[in-house]
């Protein structure tokens, strides 16, 4: 993985990006974090997220796990992986623990990878923010996704080139 601070959403704007993936929720989706972001700059991809919230209230096992693309006006691909169904920190126990989100995250970031070989994505420090707060850790965002997440990613984008983008 390459790390580089800055904004996506410039890179967005500048045509520095071919994909990103960007993790959602299956409840409000898109209302805090990089994804509020992205809405208020490209609201044509709202739309996708709302059909698959109208879906997960129904069916959460049809949209867990799943990377949904979003085509974007400039030609740039942004995936909404739906690797938690509450938002912010994940449950102690139950249905949408940490171990959990972990698996639905594996799952939407292996089906990227299938479909993107030999391609470059840009990822934000993804299940950073709210679910740091969650943590007994007191690291920043970026520690936590090195120590939590950037594993998973490793383990599941082999035949992609990935820049994790951070503040």
């Amino acid at each position: 993985l390459i790390y580089k601070q800055g904004s996506i959403i410039n890179a967005l704007k500048n045509g520095e990006i071919e994909i990103c993936a960007i993790q959602e929720n299956c409840t409000v989706g898109m209302g805090a974090g990089i994804s509020k972001f992205l809405v208020d700059e490209y609201p044509e991809i709202r739309k996708y997220n709302l059909e698959q919230l109208k879906l997960a209230k129904t069916a959460p096992e049809e949209v867990l796990g799943k990377a949904i693309p979003y085509l974007l006006n400039n030609n740039a691909v942004i995936y909404g992986i739906y690797s938690q169904y509450y938002p912010g920190g994940p449950s102690i126990d139950g249905f949408d623990k940490f171990e959990q989100r972990l698996h639905w995250l594996n799952k939407g970031l292996s089906y990227i990878n299938d479909s993107n070989k030999g391609k470059s994505i840009i990822l934000p420090l993804i299940a950073s923010g709210l679910a740091k707060m969650r943590t007994k850790d007191c690291i920043s965002d970026l520690d936590y996704f090195k120590k939590y997440i950037a594993p998973t990613v490793e383990e599941c984008l082999i035949d992609i080139n990935v820049t994790v983008y951070y503040l």
